[in-house]
């Protein structure tokens, strides 16, 4: 999986601060799980609220990828992402408008430790690649 189709997409998807982080967020886990693709795209899941972007929809259509979109809230995001995973979908990522941030399987809630450490690595691998 390219940077390029999800740049394309995230150019005609606007959003605020939210948004753009949970694209950044986003972006940087679309591409680690690239490196290792031991599942194909379309069993791995991605969602958002309602009322967030449409970045991550636009990201899940440019890599072929599961996106669901759910009510306001973690209760709403978390109790599906482990429906999906009862389904064999990987839900590798959640996020909605009001800053908050999913990664992974473990805890179906948000989590600001794995979002620091997320955005930690996002923030290693913009500096050793662009400075």
């Amino acid at each position: 999986m390219g940077h390029g189709g999800r740049s394309a997409a995230t150019r005609s998807v606007s959003g605020g601060l939210a948004s753009r982080l949970g694209a950044a967020a986003a972006n940087e886990l679309l591409y680690h799980w690239g490196l290792f693709p031991k599942v194909a795209p379309s069993k791995v899941a991605v969602l958002s609220s309602t009322v967030s972007s449409r970045m991550l929809r636009a990201f899940a259509e440019a890599e072929g990828l599961h996106f669901e979109e759910t009510l306001t809230g973690f209760k709403w995001l978390g109790n599906r992402a482990a429906s999906l995973e009862e389904q064999g979908y990987i839900p590798l990522f959640a996020f909605e408008e009001a800053i908050g941030f999913m990664f992974g399987t473990i805890l179906k809630d948000k989590d600001g430790i794995s979002a620091l450490a997320v955005f930690c690595e996002m923030a290693n691998h913009v500096r050793q690649h662009y400075g």
